[in-house]
C-alpha cells in the first residue's frame, strides 16, 4: 500500500515537492526504525517514517474523511478488473492498529520534533497518524493486488478498464523506489538478485512489477527477519530462474512500449508452496476459473512469444 499511495501523493502534489518531505535512499536498517537519512528526512517513502510522512501531504486541507476516500477510490480504479475488485477497509485492523500502535505514534512525534512533517501541532499529527491507520487497514486479494501491479507495470494504464489512474511519470518514480528500496533491508539483494521493482509488506504479500509484462502478487504469511514473505522470495527465486529473459534491458530501461500478448490460456503454477494464478491481460476478456485456495495470483501481460513453451513445460 505504501508504494501505490506514495504514488498517488506524487501524482497530486508533484515528485519534486513529496521529495522536499522524504528522500529516495535505501535506509540500511529495519522498516520502523526511528531514524533520519541525510537533511533530517526518512529515506524514503517505503518505510514506517516516510509514509508516516507522505500520508501528512494526503490533501492536507481537506477532513479526514475525504483524505482518505481519495486513496480508497485510486486503489479501487488501480485494481479495476474482469471481475468486481476485493479492496476493502479492515475495521479490526483499524482498532487495532489505533489502540496498539504505540511505536507509530512515537514515530509521528519524533517526525513533528524534528520538523519533517508539514503540520505543527499535535491535534494534526493525530489526524495524519489516524488517516495513516486508515490506509493501512485496507484490505486487497492476491487478485486485486496483481492488478494494481499490473497497472504500474503498463505505466499507469490499467490493463482491463483503459484508465490512465497515474502519470508515466509517477509510475517510473515509483517502482524507481521500489526497486531499491521495496523490501525493507533485504532490497539492495533483491535488486542485484532478481532485478525487478516489488514491494513487501508484513502481511505476507510481495508484489513484484515486471515493466511491460505484468505483475506477481504472492502472499504467503511466514515472514523471514527482514520482514519479507519466506516462500515469497523463494517462489521469485525460482520463477526468475527459469524466465531471466523477463529482466532484461528492454523491460527495465523501455518500460512502456507498445507490444502486445500472446499467452492465451489460463494456467496454474505449483512451486515452493505456493499456488500462482497465470493469466493473460493484454485483452481483459478472460474467464474466471476456480482453482481452490490461491496463495498467489499472477496477472502478465506478456511481451515474449516463447514464453508459452516454458509455461507449458512447467505446469506439466
Amino acid at each position: 500500500i505504501n508504494a501505490e499511495y506514495g504514488g498517488i501523493t506524487c501524482d497530486d502534489v508533484g515528485s519534486d515537492f513529496v521529495h522536499q518531505y522524504v528522500g529516495k535512499e535505501p535506509s540500511g536498517f529495519g522498516f520502523n526504525k526511528i531514524k533520519l537519512g541525510a537533511k533530517n528526512l526518512p529515506h524514503n517513502p517505503l518505510i514506517k517514517t516516510g509514509a508516516i510522512t507522505v500520508a501528512s501531504l494526503v490533501h492536507p486541507n481537506e477532513p479526514i474523511s475525504e483524505r482518505f476516500e481519495h486513496c480508497y477510490s485510486k486503489y479501487k480504479r488501480l485494481a479495476s478488473g474482469f471481475v468486481t475488485n476485493n479492496i476493502s477497509f479492515n475495521n479490526v485492523v483499524y482498532l487495532s492498529e489505533k489502540h496498539n500502535g504505540h511505536r507509530n505514534y512515537a514515530i509521528g512525534h519524533y517526525l513533528l520534533n524534528k520538523g519533517c512533517i508539514a503540520i505543527n501541532s499535535t491535534p494534526r499529527l493525530m489526524e495524519v497518524l489516524e488517516l495513516y491507520f486508515q490506509l493501512c487497514s485496507i484490505e486487497a486479494d492476491t487478485r486485486s493486488v496483481a492488478i494494481m501491479g499490473a497497472t504500474l507495470a503498463n505505466g499507469g494504464k490499467n490493463v482491463f478498464s483503459g484508465d490512465q489512474v497515474l502519470t508515466q511519470k509517477t509510475v517510473q518514480d515509483t517502482l524507481s523506489l521500489m526497486y531499491s528500496c521495496g523490501m525493507y533491508d533485504f532490497s539492495g539483494q533483491w535488486s542485484f538478485e532478481m532485478g525487478l521493482p516489488a514491494k513487501s509488506g508484513v502481511s505476507g504479500v510481495v508484489m513484484m512489477i515486471l515493466p511491460n509484462v505484468g505483475s506477481i502478487a504472492m502472499w504467503s504469511p511466514p515472514l523471514d527477519h527482514y520482514g519479507n514473505s519466506v516462500r515469497g522470495v523463494g517462489f521469485t527465486r525460482n520463477f526468475l530462474g527459469r524466465f531471466r529473459d523477463l529482466t532484461g534491458q528492454d523491460s527495465m530501461f523501455h518500460p512502456f512500449s507498445a507490444k502486445r500478448a500472446t499467452l492465451t490460456r489460463n494456467q496454474t503454477l505449483s512451486t515452493v508452496g505456493v499456488r500462482t494464478r497465470m493469466l493473460h491481460t493484454s485483452t481483459g476478456r478472460m474467464p474466471h476459473t476456480n482453482t481452490g485456495r490461491l496463495h498467489s495470483t499472477c496477472q502478465l501481460q506478456w511481451s515474449a512469444a516463447s514464453l508459452l513453451k516454458y509455461v507449458r513445460k512447467l505446469v506439466r
